[in-house]
């Protein structure tokens, strides 16, 4: 029974020693392993992009303002601008070719829109002198919009090559203008040299002056397209670098429904990026205690304890005879002596 119990222990330690090791080699990854690990680690990161925005429109002024478009026939058809954005990024590979991405930042969408219309006979003086006179005017009307658009993207994205860190993204954006304040105007451009007789001590090339905030402006939803491609920046690609382009198309209106208005908006810029490192493998557990001494060993030092115990009695016990036959045989002499004194006597 003893020695089953000892051999199951034994058997136990080794089986741990084996499991152990088998887990340590396990968990320690070749370099390349490691690598193609790294790069399906989620990533946080900023971004910032240059735009041009594209304005559609069809709209003759603003419904909120006062001016001689609808009579004077024209309208505002759109225009082109630049404008910026920034913001923060986050990405969480599900496998080296898909991953989801989500963006929240901020964009410019500003621009300025212009429309001439022939306004008939109008009231114009000559710059620098007194007396008005009715000539065909032509105005050029202007409405200049700074807006600025807060919103966010969830997308998308596919790397067709697993070699070749190109990735395809799409997906919806959402965002609400925070910044949405106009400017309109009507200036007159021909006949040339002249002004608008105002008042009869007033002119001014320029007249029908309206700023203010835009009203009805709607949540913005579009649909992002774009690709980018990963540069590592250090040697286990935890930090990357990636250029990046991609085009917004709004999906719906500006203006809630009163206004023909749509903008669109085409991107470049750049990401920096950061993906959490690979989690390093967890120290191997400490080596188990040593097995306790066998049974038979422990036997035999008792077996040889005993023997010792047993050779130590015998010689005791023979120094104590010794002792003992010796004070007999005194005992016996002097009483022969004591005896032979007696006989003298008588």
């Amino acid at each position: 029974m003893r020695d089953t119990t000892t051999f199951l222990r034994t058997f136990g330690c080794a089986l741990l020693l084996s499991v152990t090791g088998m887990n340590l080699v396990a968990q320690e990854l070749s370099p390349e392993e490691k690598l193609a690990q790294q790069r399906v680690q989620p990533r946080v990161g900023v971004f910032v992009n240059a735009g041009y925005t594209l304005h559609t429109s069809n709209f003759p002024g603003l419904p909120e303002t006062s001016c001689c478009m609808p009579h004077d026939k024209a309208f505002y058809t759109g225009a082109g601008n630049f404008g910026i954005g920034g913001g923060l990024l986050f990405e969480y590979p599900f496998n080296p070719q898909f991953k989801v991405m989500a963006r929240a930042g901020y964009y410019t969408f500003d621009v300025t829109q212009t429309a001439q219309a022939g306004i008939g006979p109008v009231s114009v003086v000559k710059a620098g002198e007194n007396s008005d006179r009715i000539e065909e005017g032509i105005s050029e009307y202007s409405l200049e919009t700074k807006l600025g658009l807060v919103g966010g993207e969830i997308t998308i994205g596919w790397q067709p090559m697993i070699d070749i860190p190109l990735t395809i993204k799409l997906g919806p954006e959402f965002g609400t203008f925070i910044q949405k304040t106009f400017r309109q105007q009507e200036e007159l451009v021909s006949p040339d040299g002249y002004v608008f007789k105002i008042s009869p001590t007033q002119s001014s090339r320029v007249r029908n002056v309206v700023e203010g905030t835009l009203e009805n402006m709607a949540t913005r939803i579009a649909v992002v397209a774009g690709a980018s491609y990963d540069l590592p920046m250090n040697r286990t690609e935890t930090f990357l670098l990636s250029p990046e382009a991609s085009f917004s198309f709004g999906a719906t209106k500006l203006r809630s429904d009163d206004v023909d208005w749509s903008a669109h908006q085409l991107r470049g810029g750049v990401a920096l990026k950061y993906a959490f490192p690979v989690a390093e493998p967890a120290p191997p557990p400490p080596p188990p205690p040593p097995p306790p001494p066998t049974t038979a060993a422990t036997a035999t030092d008792r077996a040889g304890a005993r023997r010792s115990d047993q050779g130590s009695g015998a010689r005791v016990r023979q120094c104590r005879a010794r002792v003992g036959t010796g004070t007999r045989r005194g005992v016996r002499q002097h009483a022969d002596a004591r005896a032979a004194q007696l006989c003298l006597l008588r």
